[in-house]
């Protein structure tokens, strides 16, 4: 199994797959997925969910906080550092998942929240000039289990990727079709 179909087998909402479909179409001159690359307007769906950290020495900070994400940071998220972050964070485990990138690789997983719900993540690093990590896009999504199963129908919107291109296709097949 390639490390792809390792991660794609951890993600468990549309979602998610989405944007790590999107994030392997970005441009590597290096290898590393570049900033200058990403295009919002290709998960628009998704941003929401979304968080950008940016690397400020040695410190990471909040670059963007999609809007659903204010229950679990607060308000003040944007500029504040991650470990600053860790003391006013609802969710102190959410905070443990946006550790730097430290392999250059994407992450993902699913972990149990106390309020008996799952707090599903992705973590895709990015470059803004190709040598090193310096940014992380990540998402996250805070589940029961009846949206796990039908994620899109429990939000009461199209299937991610529909939206923004308008082709009833799926996430998959809009990428490999647009790219």
């Amino acid at each position: 199994m390639t490390s792809t179909e390792s991660l794609m087998s951890r993600l468990v909402h549309p979602d998610q797959v989405y944007l790590y479909m999107v994030w392997l179409k970005l441009d590597r001159p290096q290898g590393l997925a570049l900033r200058a690359s990403l295009r919002p307007g290709r998960f628009a769906a998704c941003l929401k969910d979304v968080t950008l950290l940016e690397a400020d020495g040695d410190a990471w900070r909040v670059r963007l906080a999609g809007s659903a994400l204010v229950p679990v940071l607060g308000h003040g998220a944007r500029g504040q550092t991650v470990s600053a972050l860790a003391g006013a964070c609802h969710d102190a485990g959410f905070v443990d998942t946006l550790s730097p990138p430290i392999d250059n690789h994407a992450r993902a997983g699913l972990r149990c929240v106390s309020s008996g719900r799952l707090h599903a993540f992705l973590r895709l690093p990015l470059s803004s000039n190709g040598t090193r990590a310096d940014m992380l896009l990540a998402h996250d999504l805070w589940l029961s289990a009846a949206e796990l199963e039908a994620p899109a129908a429990a939000e009461g919107r199209p299937a991610p990727g529909a939206e923004p291109f308008r082709t009833g296709r799926t996430p998959v097949e809009t990428l490999t079709r647009a790219a």
